[in-house]
């Protein structure tokens, strides 16, 4: 009786030692973080350039154009998750501040 429990509890033991030993180790995630050119974004949407109202709000991006005699024309908001998707691809706009350099795109692997 005593060789018996002896010996499952040692099978056991092996196959728990066995299954720990097997067992895959977790996959960690990786993050690429890649800068957004303002300026760029606004070129891909067909406008001149970039600018903001405050920088202290990231949302204040706007894009303009520059025309004669009119001079500076506000043309409206920036694509940036688009820009961020055809520049860098997998991507995805993110803002990781609380100014206007706060965006980012972003890449996450699982």
């Amino acid at each position: 009786m005593r060789q018996g429990l002896v010996s499952l509890l040692l099978a056991i033991g092996m196959m728990v030692g066995i299954s720990m030993a097997t067992a895959t180790p977790a996959q960690a995630s990786t993050t690429y973080i890649y800068p957004v050119y303002h300026n760029q974004v606004c070129n891909r949407q067909g406008h001149f350039g970039a600018s903001f109202w405050n920088g202290f709000n990231p949302y204040s991006w706007y894009c303009y154009d520059l025309s004669v005699p009119a001079g500076i024309t506000f043309t409206g908001g920036l694509d940036i998750n688009g820009w961020c998707q055809d520049r860098y691809r997998g991507t995805h706009a993110e803002l990781m501040g609380r100014d206007v350099w706060g965006w980012n795109c972003v890449r996450r692997t699982a």
